[in-house]
């Protein structure tokens, strides 16, 4: 492994959806967004539902959480979280529908603050597709 790297998993109830060497990553962290290169000092962090930004060979990829817990150590890190997709995955037109859907709902409904909860994630999905599509786009020219 190169000393520009570090490793990272992340990891769902369902599936390791992330297990690869990266140069840097940005996280949602609870008290605000954070970045790791290699040789970071060891951490160990509430996440929020939001966006996570990797870089590696000059590459960016988007991954939208539902929040979690990252721990880094000896250029290792793992991210646990209950849910995560990649921006490039994500069906957008399905997913605005899914806001709308729980937006009407908070409105009525006695579990209001799990709904915002989904919604932030739901939020974190439509932004991880829209900086994957822009990063495509800028790929290609």
């Amino acid at each position: 492994m190169s000393t520009k790297l570090y490793r990272l998993d992340i990891v769902t109830p369902e599936q390791k959806l992330f297990s690869d060497n990266i140069e840097f990553a940005v996280f949602p962290g609870s008290e605000g967004e954070f970045g790791i290169l290699v040789n970071h000092s060891p951490i160990l962090s509430k996440l929020k539902p939001g966006v996570i930004l990797l870089i590696s060979n000059n590459q960016k990829k988007y991954i939208a959480i539902a929040g979690g817990f990252l721990e880094f150590h000896n250029n290792s890190a793992s991210l646990i979280t209950e849910n995560a997709e990649f921006g490039e995955q994500i069906n957008l037109n399905e997913t605005l529908k899914e806001k709308e859907a729980i937006e009407s709902e908070i409105v009525t409904s006695s579990q209001s603050q799990e709904l915002k909860i989904k919604l932030q994630f739901i939020l974190a999905k439509i932004k991880a597709s829209q900086l994957a599509e822009k990063e495509y786009n800028s790929q290609k020219k």
